[in-house]
């Protein structure tokens, strides 16, 4: 509408001027001559023609700028909705996976773990615990077994110990497998994702004992590029071992992770 305005306004200010100065010139009678009806024919044509052809094509310029413009406001809208979209598509399966992960983990009963023999191994008065006592329960005693350390070396043998003897010592690869597949689905989201949030989120679900659980995987598998992920995102950066002084741990696990609290 702008462009028109004020292609239109150039066009009337010309004729203006044209007439103006034809007037100036050659006078108001008019002639009875054909000839000088075709000159001043001539005139004004040669004159305007020109103009409104250079006002049309500027309005041409002007009109696709707009549509280019517009174009690009749309273009940009459907990228956020689309990206608006992704991401709550993958927040809804992350969330999901989280609550399959807890469902799990609620669940869980040390009767249902432990072989019987291995229950009276226990030597504890109540062994019908669910949920997340249970798994502390299990834990602590990997926990246990594991930072009793004398080296490094004995450190890792203690963990794939642990790892090779589920039953017996308390590490329960099914759970920590449902961790690693929510680690490794955030690793596969787009650059769009908040990766960073989101292994932030499931680190603050994840209790003490399964973080100690996979950071034990984890120990055992750095060569995995899975692996690699968690540590370049800092994933056990708020870990705790709990009652753990041992220095051959502390150091162990520093060497592999940026942990910032260790007790």
């Amino acid at each position: 509408m702008g462009s028109f305005l004020v292609a239109t306004c150039i066009i009337i200010a010309a004729i203006i001027i044209l007439i103006w100065q034809y007037l100036i010139n050659f006078g108001t009678t008019p002639s009875p001559n054909h000839e000088d009806w075709g000159a001043f024919g001539d005139y004004f044509g040669g004159i305007l023609n020109p103009i409104i052809g250079l006002c049309a094509f500027l309005a041409l310029l002007f009109t696709i700028k707009i549509q280019s413009s517009e174009l690009q406001k749309t273009t940009k809208t459907l990228e956020s909705q689309a990206l608006l979209w992704e991401k709550q598509n993958f927040e809804s399966t992350f969330f999901s996976l989280l609550d399959i992960l807890r469902k799990s983990l609620i669940d869980f009963n040390l009767n249902e773990y432990y072989t019987k023999e291995a229950i009276r191994n226990l030597e504890k008065e109540e062994i019908d615990m669910e949920g997340q006592r249970a798994l502390e329960e299990i834990t602590e005693k990997s926990h246990s077994f594991i930072k009793s350390a004398t080296s490094e070396e004995d450190f890792y043998k203690k963990i794939l110990e642990c790892l090779e003897d589920p039953v017996k010592l308390g590490i329960i690869p099914q759970h920590v497998g449902k961790i690693f597949f929510i680690i490794k689905y955030i690793k596969q989201a787009n650059n769009n994702i908040d990766k960073d949030f989101y292994l932030d989120l499931l680190s603050e679900t994840l209790c003490m004992s399964e973080r100690l659980l996979v950071l034990y995987t984890c120990l055992t598998r750095l060569d995995d590029p899975l692996i690699k992920f968690i540590q370049e995102f800092n994933f056990f950066k708020n870990i705790e071992f709990t009652n753990s002084q041992n220095p051959v741990i502390i150091e162990a696990v520093k060497k592999q992770f940026n942990i910032r609290s260790l007790q």
